[in-house]
């Protein structure tokens, strides 16, 4: 069965579960902390998280810096990377099986303004010809990433 709601509100949370994802979304969750401690209890001993996110340690986001596409402090309130993840997800609790870029289609006209290209139907004016093609987006500032919860021990 599939379940979907808010998080942390939202859908029965007396339910325990195999996967969770969380898809451009944890970043933007008020409390990682606490997000990462109802986790523990909604997530079955070897249940998977699963998550798409952005890495703030990429290079491309220590060169925009404040510039960088996704740097909106208004809508995401944390920005992760591996090293905030792994103290997040404790090793005591969570087991990182993988941590790796992820590549995403997306149209040209969307690439040139993630990079400050503005066109003129971004004002708009008529879609250029070229902006309707994709293009694989592989910066390395969005990351897959894979968590195991630990079985206990105790």
């Amino acid at each position: 069965d599939i379940i979907t709601g808010s998080y942390p509100r939202g859908g029965p949370q007396d339910l325990s579960y195999d996967v969770v994802t969380f898809l451009n979304v944890f970043e933007q969750l008020p409390d990682p902390r606490i997000a990462e401690r109802l986790l523990r209890t909604m997530v079955r001993p070897n249940g998977i998280v699963a998550m798409e996110t952005w890495d703030s340690s990429a290079a491309v986001v220590r060169l925009l810096g404040m510039r960088w596409h996704k740097y909106r402090p208004q809508d995401t309130p944390v920005y992760l990377n591996r090293r905030a993840l792994t103290a997040l997800f404790s090793p005591e609790h969570w087991e990182l099986l993988e941590y790796r870029p992820r590549t995403k289609w997306i149209s040209v006209r969307h690439g040139l303004h993630a990079l400050g290209i503005r066109t003129s139907a971004m004002n708009g004016g008529p879609t250029p010809w070229f902006a309707r093609f994709s293009l694989p987006y592989r910066l390395g500032d969005l990351v897959w990433v894979v968590l195991r919860r630990r079985a206990t021990t105790g």
